[in-house]
């Protein structure tokens, strides 16, 4: 059974109702597929915007401050985000099963529970880093000495774990809107017109200057998007008693850490470590390297947005066609324009680079090779999220924690000796490791094949075959 998505602005009670059995199965395939691609592509949309507005906001920096306070702002940025991320515990990643599978079953009172939990745990974590970050400067550096730039990056990651927080229980909903206009557009707007007002009207800006305006935005941001979530939030919280599986929902979530590291932060993990080993010149070329093959990325990720709601339903009647009918569209969807992509950076990665300034053109090698890492990740299929939503991401644990052992060694290793292209070297061999290990445990565990081989599968969904382990 196919079911299409809920509309994203009013996720009332049919976001709680089981959905009605259709007259049609084609007709309801061809409506589930529409859809996908309609809500696809607004994501796809707002995450094109926000990331053309970091682009130039990047570019702007780069002439305006210089490749060093560059290097600088990135460090502290990557820092920020890759701490923020681990404040929030997983949970993030853990609620679009959670909150829409306990609202399939209609169980409100676990649905408060776990929005409630979350929202408490990920506080105190990211307080405790926060004054922990601190802390470790002043007695670093001292009061005096102190680094601004990463000092205002502590104080941010309590702001930035609430609004990934809160930006997944949106996409639990299907509140596209609230997922993702604040975190991907509304807040690199905002940056780069506070960026460009204060260079026409004062000058002189400085990574510290700059991560200030990163973080003072985030308050505003996160009001308006709490008004806007808690507004679809209300019919699934009506009435009920919050319940909590503390240590259940906390344990799948923590096991989710490393996936989110791999697959949201990779980018920002990879230039926190980078930032211990290249000069602040070297950190900005990385960076911009790193952020002109990620705009493959997000193309992959507005596809992943919209695939999750609709494969955790398909995952939890236990149908494995549909499943694989599914996942098969996806991979297409993600594949071919990455390659169409990398084609483009072979080709023109130097002049790309070069708008940056005449110092980044030396990064082309660095940059196609980063390129290449997105190709492999479009090629091997959404398999994060089917294991994420499936329940098998404990299989998975073992890939990501050697993977997270070889980024380490493996740039502790290739950027002393090589700089940057040691370091995007290291990448997509971690990137082949994750993607091949997790394909083998989907087509082993869940009984579909989400590469880009699937095409046959595109539109062969109609029946429903059961999942291995499952009845049929």
């Amino acid at each position: 059974m196919h079911v299409a998505a809920s509309s994203p602005d009013r996720p009332g009670p049919a976001a709680i109702a089981a959905p009605a059995e259709p007259a049609d199965p084609a007709l309801s395939k061809v409506a589930t597929f529409k859809s996908f691609v309609r809500w696809s592509a607004v994501v796809f949309l707002l995450r094109v915007g926000g990331t053309a507005l970091t682009y130039v906001t990047y570019i702007l920096l780069a002439r305006w401050m210089g490749a060093a306070e560059l290097g600088n702002y990135v460090f502290a940025f990557s820092a920020c985000m890759v701490v923020s991320s681990l404040t929030t515990l997983g949970y993030p990643a853990s609620a679009v099963r959670f909150v829409r599978q306990a609202a399939a079953r209609d169980q409100r009172d676990e649905v408060a529970g776990f929005l409630k939990r979350g929202n408490q745990l990920s506080f105190i974590a990211s307080i405790v880093a926060m004054l922990g970050g601190l802390a470790f400067l002043w007695w670093r550096q001292g009061t005096g000495g102190m680094d601004g730039a990463l000092a205002l990056a502590f104080v941010g990651v309590p702001l930035f774990a609430i609004l990934q927080l809160h930006s997944s229980y949106a996409q639990s909903i299907s509140n596209f809107t609230a997922a993702f206009l604040p975190s991907n557009f509304l807040r690199q707007l905002f940056l780069l017109l506070i960026v460009v007002a204060w260079q026409l009207l004062w000058g002189g800006l400085s990574a510290s200057l700059v991560m200030l305006f990163t973080v003072a935005m985030l308050p505003f941001l996160l009001l308006g998007q709490h008004v806007y979530i808690d507004r679809g939030l209300k019919p699934l919280r009506k009435g009920a008693s919050p319940t909590y599986r503390t240590w259940f929902w906390t344990r799948t979530s923590l096991e989710l850490q490393l996936l989110v590291l791999f697959t949201t932060y990779f980018q920002e993990m990879s230039l926190t470590i980078a930032g211990f080993f290249l000069p602040s010149e070297d950190m900005a070329v990385y960076s911009a390297c790193f952020r002109t093959a990620n705009l493959i990325s997000f193309g992959l990720y507005a596809i992943n947005a919209i695939l999750s709601p609709q494969a955790s339903h398909l995952i939890a009647n236990k149908n494995a066609a549909g499943l694989q009918s599914l996942v098969a569209r996806a991979t297409q969807l993600r594949f071919w324009p990455s390659l169409a992509a990398v084609a483009v950076l072979v080709v023109a990665g130097q002049q790309i680079l070069h708008v940056f300034g005449p110092d980044f053109a030396r990064g082309q090698l660095t940059l196609v090779i980063l390129g290449v890492s997105q190709l492999v990740i479009a090629a091997a299929g959404p398999v994060t999220q089917i294991l994420t939503l499936s329940g098998h991401q404990t299989q998975s644990l073992l890939a990501f924690a050697i993977s997270l052992v070889a980024t380490l060694a493996l740039n502790a290793l290739l950027l002393p000796l090589f700089g940057m292209l040691g370091g995007a070297v290291a990448s997509l061999l971690v990137t082949l490791i994750w993607n091949l290990w997790l394909h083998r445990i989907v087509v082993r565990h869940v009984g579909i094949t989400p590469s880009v081989l699937s095409l046959r599968h595109c539109f062969s969904g109609g029946g429903k075959t059961a999942m291995p382990g499952s009845a049929p």
